[in-house]
C-alpha cells in the first residue's frame, strides 16, 4: 500500500491483524495517494491499533470510507481518531461501533464534530460513553446540523447532506437519527427544517 498507486478499495476484516498489522497500516495509508475506502472491522488492532489509524488519517486525504468496528480501541485510540476528524477533509463515512472509546474518547470526538465539515455519516452505536458525554456529542451533531441549514438558506439550494445515525450510549441512551437530504429547493421548506431542528 506505501507504492500501490492503482489499488482504491481494500476489505481486510476478520483478518486478526493486531496491533502490529495496525501500525503497518498507519505507516502505508500516510503515503499512499489512491486509497479511497478501507475495511478494517473486527481486525484485533486495539487501541494502540486505533491510536495509529488516527495518526494516518490526519495526514491522508483520499480516505473517505473507513470501517473499524470491533476493534476493542479505547481511550487513546478514541482520542486520537476524534484529533484527526478535527484535521481530516475527506472522510464523509466512519463506523467506531463496539469499541471501547469510553468518556475521553468520546469527548474528543464530540469536539470534532463541531469543527469536521465533511463527515456525513459517524456510528457510535454499542461504545463505552458516558451521558454527559452523550450529551456532548448530541449538541455538536447539532451545531454541525443548525450551521450547514443556515448556510444553505442563502443559496439557491441544500449543498450537503448530513445523516448521523443512532448513537447508543451504554447500550441503553439513544439519539434519534437526524436525516437531511439535498432535496429541498424553496426557502419556506429549508425555513421550515430548521425550525424542527432548532425544537429537538
Amino acid at each position: 500500500l506505501k507504492l500501490n498507486s492503482t489499488l482504491t478499495n481494500i476489505n481486510l476484516e476478520y483478518n486478526e491483524i493486531g496491533v502490529d498489522g495496525g501500525i503497518s497500516i498507519e505507516e502505508a495509508l500516510k503515503l499512499n495517494a489512491t486509497l479511497t475506502i478501507i475495511n478494517l472491522g473486527n481486525t484485533e488492532i486495539g487501541d494502540n491499533g486505533g491510536k495509529s489509524i488516527g495518526e494516518a488519517l490526519k495526514l491522508n486525504s483520499t480516505i473517505t470510507n473507513i470501517n473499524l468496528e470491533n476493534n476493542k480501541i479505547g481511550p487513546d485510540g478514541g482520542k486520537s481518531i476524534g484529533e484527526a476528524l478535527k484535521l481530516n477533509s475527506t472522510i464523509t463515512n466512519i463506523n467506531l461501533e463496539n469499541n471501547k472509546i469510553g468518556p475521553d474518547g468520546g469527548k474528543s470526538i464530540g469536539e470534532a464534530l463541531k469543527l469536521n465539515s465533511t463527515l456525513t455519516n459517524i456510528n457510535l452505536e454499542s461504545m463505552s460513553i458516558n451521558q454527559s458525554i452523550n450529551q456532548s456529542i448530541n449538541q455538536s451533531i447539532n451545531q454541525s446540523i443548525n450551521q450547514s441549514i443556515n448556510q444553505s438558506i442563502n443559496q439557491s439550494s441544500i449543498n450537503q447532506s448530513i445523516n448521523f445515525s443512532q448513537i447508543k450510549i451504554n447500550q441503553s441512551i439513544s439519539i434519534s437519527v437526524i436525516l437531511i437530504q439535498n432535496t429541498t429547493q424553496t426557502t419556506h421548506e429549508r425555513t421550515r427544517i430548521y425550525k424542527f431542528i432548532s425544537m429537538l
